[in-house]
């Protein structure tokens, strides 16, 4: 049994010597191509049409933008009307619900969008 075992070893290193030395010889390694081509330039083909860029009004820009800065406004207006309808209510004794500071950090937040809309 070790006899077939230590031919068994021997047939194994000498198979794997054998595919090494194939593997490594000169001849066998593909010569060095350098460096690829460069790709062609990306321009319009004859056939496509260039896409043009849509042209923009300023004017409608501007018009948007005031839009959404009444619009932000009036809410802000509801929301303060809200809370000093229901800061009125409730006795200055007693401690302000969690609902009034809900309301207050919602118009802070409306705010801050005013602020960015005024700004652009």
């Amino acid at each position: 049994m070790p006899e077939t075992r230590r031919q068994f070893l021997q047939g194994g290193a000498v198979l794997s010597a054998g595919a090494l030395f194939f593997a490594l010889r000169p001849g066998a390694q593909q010569p060095h191509r350098g460096m690829p081509d460069p790709p062609q330039p990306a321009g319009p083909s004859e056939t496509e049409q260039p896409v043009t860029a849509p042209k923009f009004d300023p004017r409608l820009i501007m018009e948007e933008h005031e839009k959404n800065f009444r619009k932000k406004l009036e809410e802000i207006y509801e929301k303060v009307r809200e809370l000093k309808k229901e800061a009125d209510a409730t006795p200055t004794a007693e401690i302000f619900s969690v609902r009034i500071c809900k309301e207050t950090k919602e118009i802070e937040s409306l705010a801050k969008q005013l602020k960015k809309l005024a700004k652009s």
